[in-house]
């Protein structure tokens, strides 16, 4: 894993002189965000309430590739959790997530200056830690080991892009899932995560400062001719003027 991100740095690093390449934030709208997590299998003596996706924010690269297609590389932090509650308990017990989110996206754009795009990508999705809440919001189990450390998704979507000199500024939708389990051969106190995936609809908004091409201080070299000049010799033809002498005879 760890080659492979800095395969990927690499590769974005290299575009930075060649291509007007732009860094910038994003941040999901949480009132936007829809999430499920499915099939979740729970105790007997549990009552599931809901699955929360509703913090997802950070940064990103977009790096134009060729006319129509960009390539954009991101870091996200995500929060997620799942809610329920425990039977003769009055308050919620969770078990919470903090991920981060590496997403690579192939998209593809218009050319105006405000102009739609869609795009398609991958993520591996990078486990930092996760926690077991009590009804009392006291920590009392950390569950990392009981889940993958890392998921891989798959996303889908578009947007709206609007292009300034220097900035750009983005509304997307996008459709996120994970192509592999929540966890893996492990059972939770309360419930069963293994076989359980992700799907998540959220909108994002984001903006990013383009920097300019590389541009090339060799100064321009000028090919000099030195102008020619044909010299013709004027030419004078030298016409000798003729006499016709009409001789008389000579009488005596």
């Amino acid at each position: 894993m760890k080659r492979f991100l800095t395969t990927i740095l690499w590769f974005c690093t290299a575009y930075f002189g060649f291509a007007q390449t732009a860094i910038g934030v994003k941040v999901t709208d949480p009132l936007s965000a829809v999430s499920l997590a499915a099939p979740l299998y729970t105790a007997t003596n549990v009552d599931l309430k809901n699955y929360n996706a509703f913090v997802s924010l950070g940064g990103f690269v977009r790096i134009p590739l060729k006319e129509h297609w960009v390539l954009q590389s991101e870091l996200l932090f995500k929060h997620e959790a799942v809610r329920f509650r425990i039977e003769n308990s009055s308050k919620d017990s969770y078990y919470r997530f903090e991920y981060l989110d590496v997403p690579f996206l192939v998209q593809y754009e218009g050319k105006k200056a405000i102009r739609g795009f869609g795009f398609v990508g991958f993520s591996p999705k990078i486990l930092i830690s996760s926690s077991f809440y009590d009804d009392s919001k006291s920590v009392t189990y950390g569950g990392s080991s009981q889940f993958n450390t890392v998921m891989m998704m798959g996303h889908i979507g578009g947007g709206v892009l609007f292009e300034r000199p220097k900035w750009i500024y983005t509304v997307d939708a996008r459709f996120s899932t994970s192509i592999t389990n929540l966890a893996s051969g492990s059972r939770t106190e309360y419930i069963n995560f293994d076989k359980a995936r992700t799907f998540v609809f959220g909108i994002s908004l984001g903006a990013g400062y383009k920097f300019s091409k590389k541009k090339n201080n060799t100064l321009p070299t000028e090919e000099i001719v030195a102008p020619t000049e044909e010299v013709i010799a004027p030419t004078e033809e030298i016409v000798t003027p003729t006499e016709e002498v009409n001789k008389e005879p000579i009488t005596e």
